[in-house]
């Protein structure tokens, strides 16, 4: 049997170099040949064993009354595989192949009863990855794993992820340029007993770049996704979505002059999405930046976009141009122009401006005084055809009960619809978060016991009141100085006016012209080489028409260098926020205290504890959070465990939350 098996490998070796020979450029042409040849080759295992345990609970209350209880505990153990190997040789096929397993046991707990559950799930891991360092690599993969994700605290979901497909390039010398193409497919499945996942994602992509010589490259890609959605969270409806996305990509840079004083760069997008959205888009960024000297630099920017997205149409056109001249070491003056035309359904805005600013910085005894100036005017002519205009798609991140503000002012507040990123769930205003308005801003805030995770990305669809036609001016002023003392102590004071006049026209908001001070001090300095302190503050006084309001704002902290590696800060600090013309009044008060040492060897300990409080709205916002975790290195068993405890109210809402997670991995 054993001379069987030798003449066997001796054959297949005789077999690829005889094909070697025939047809170099496919094999072993210039491949260094330090490690062996031969039919296979095992280069490396790798595997763990892993044992898991949650522990998660959740406590709502409204009012005193306790409206929701959930207790969750999941046991997980797994043992995974991972091997590396080749096939003739480590440049002609490398293979990545692995299997694992995990057992879990799952206890579910709510007022109603108790579901337990039991499972065994499987994973697989595979990459080949063929002619690696050939001008025509190809790679294959497929994975098949089983994560879990916490949407909160007390809410795990279990998932089945399922990804495969392949990257493949051509390079020099088989075409003269650079080509990657790729594709996958990722499967989402998962569930518990507070939220379903199911999502697909198919992607194809093919990007080329080129680099003519050192002053010139390109690039130009393709991307299609193809998305469908069916999760969310089980107390809301859920609403199958999907979404088809072309986009057409292509850059190119230049370098000029004899000292290659002059880059031009530019970008051009070409979109098409297609589900319960639709957008064609195009976007072109031609921009050019000029240095002229040491002493001065220029630049010059365009942004042209032409999108439509179901029926609202938008075309703009910005243009601007900067000049920055290094007067003395002393002094910079940079001074600007630009050009807008924006139009959207129902509103079209032109603006032309000019600004200029001036800085002064210079050193004095035991410091640095820094002064400037900046001058800003601008004439815009606004046309309305219609009392509103629509936004669809903007993107905010709401994290704890912090409030979010919107980016356009004037929303109309009966408008607001609030979903997840793939629009698969719509949450509800009062339960889910609420709405705050301040003068013209107007802001989201998450609730406590949301449907919203903490933190999450949700999209938001609102229409805002256009104004009606006026041209009107916009000048501003600004000032502002500087003095920083002995590298520890800083101090400022800064003065800002615009004013907002009515040249013609009958507008249907009032303008809202704004002079604002501010001042404020800090300051951060070493006691010793253990101890370290700092503080500092800031007053503003915002006078406007519409809303003006006075804020204040104190911070301290104290910072201590312990044994055993250890590091110890505490701080506080309080925000007071009086609107003059509203009740939503900010008077937050916070304090946190961060923990880290290394009391063993390959161990580190942490604790963190957060409290903060805002009494100033209508409706109280408090928050308090604690954080222990420990994480041990003994040669290849690695300990991590993390206890969180958190409670949030918003108003007469509270919520409880309590997570414990401890992992033992075993490197075998």
């Amino acid at each position: 049997m054993k001379t069987i098996k030798t003449s066997y490998t001796l054959y297949t070796k005789q077999l690829l170099l005889l094909l070697a020979s025939s047809y170099p450029v496919f094999f072993v042409s210039g491949y260094s040949f330090a490690a062996e040849i031969t039919t296979f080759e095992l280069t490396g295992v790798e595997s763990f064993l892993e044992i898991r345990y949650l522990a998660d609970e959740r406590i709502d209350t409204s009012n005193g009354v306790e409206t929701l209880n959930q207790y969750q505990t999941t046991s997980e153990q797994e043992f995974s595989v991972l091997t590396h190997s080749y096939v003739y040789h480590p440049s002609f096929l490398k293979l990545d192949l692995g299997a694992g397993f995990t057992f879990v046991q799952d206890s579910f707990r709510t007022g109603t009863g108790t579901n337990n559950t039991k499972d065994g799930l499987y994973s697989l891991h595979g990459r080949a990855s063929f002619l690696e360092k050939k001008p025509f690599p190809i790679s294959f993969f497929y994975t098949r794993d089983n994560p879990a994700f916490f949407p909160g605290l007390a809410e795990r979901v279990q998932q089945n992820n399922t990804t495969y497909g392949f990257n493949f390039s051509l390079l020099k010398p088989i075409i003269p340029l650079k080509l990657d193409m790729f594709a996958s497919s990722n499967k989402r499945k998962g569930s518990s007993p507070t939220q379903v996942v199911d999502d697909t994602t198919d992607r194809f992509g093919i990007r080329a770049s080129k680099v003519f010589n050192d002053n010139l490259s390109s690039r130009i890609g393709y991307d299609y996704t193809d998305e469908l959605s069916s999760s969310g969270n089980l107390s809301l409806p859920i609403t199958p979505s999907s979404r088809k996305t072309n986009i057409f990509t292509y850059g190119t840079e230049w370098l000029f002059g004899a000292k290659k004083q002059l880059r031009y760069f530019d970008r051009a997008t070409f979109t098409q999405q297609e589900g319960i959205i639709t957008r064609d888009e195009i976007n072109f960024a031609p921009n050019l930046l000029w240095k002229h000297s040491d002493k001065l630099r220029s630049s010059y920017h365009y942004n042209y976009l032409d999108s439509k997205q179901n029926s609202i149409a938008t075309v703009n056109h910005t243009a601007n141009a900067e000049l920055n001249y290094d007067y003395n070491k002393n002094i910079d003056i940079n001074t600007g122009a630009i050009i807008e035309n924006n139009k959207t359904t129902g509103l079209n805005l032109r603006s032309t401006g000019v600004n200029g600013q001036i800085s002064y910085k210079r050193p004095v005894t035991n410091g640095t005084l820094t002064l400037s100036a900046a001058l800003a005017y601008k004439q815009n002519d606004r046309e309305a055809s219609a009392t509103q205009a629509n936004i669809i798609g903007e993107v905010i991140t709401l994290t704890g009960l912090t409030p979010v503000a919107l980016a356009n002012e004037y929303i109309v507040s009966g408008s607001i619809v609030v979903q997840n990123l793939a629009r698969s769930q719509i949450y509800v205003e009062g339960i889910d978060y609420r709405i705050i308005v301040v003068g013209v801003r107007t802001e989201i805030q998450r609730l406590s016991g949301s449907n919203i995770g903490d933190p999450q990305q949700v999209v938001i669809d609102y229409a805002y009141q256009t104004g009606g036609s006026a041209v009107y001016t916009n000048f501003e002023q600004n000032y502002r100085a500087g003095l920083t003392l002995y590298k520890h102590y800083n101090f400022y004071l800064g003065y800002r006016i615009n004013d907002q006049t009515i040249t013609s026209g009958s507008p249907t908001l009032p303008l809202n012209s704004q002079k604002v001070l501010s001042f404020g001090a800090s300051a951060n300095y070493p006691i010793n080489k253990q101890i370290e302190v700092g503080a500092d503050t800031d007053f503003v006084r915002h006078d406007e028409n519409i809303s003006p309001y006075d804020s204040q704002r104190f911070s301290a902290y104290s910072q201590f260098l312990l044994p055993y590696a250890s590091n110890l800060r505490i701080s506080a600090s309080q925000i007071n926020v009086d609107n003059h013309n509203s009740v939503e009044d900010i008077n937050l008060s916070s304090y946190s205290m961060l923990f880290r040492s290394r009391p063993l060897d390959r161990m580190i300990l942490s604790a963190e504890a957060h409290k903060e409080k805002d009494t100033g709205g209508t409706l109280l916002r408090e928050r308090d959070t604690f954080k222990l975790s420990v994480q041990w290195h003994v040669y290849r068993l690695i300990m991590d465990a993390q206890a969180i405890y958190s409670a949030e109210r918003t108003g007469a809402v509270e919520t409880e939350r309590t997570h414990f997670l401890l992992t033992l991995r075993r490197e075998i």
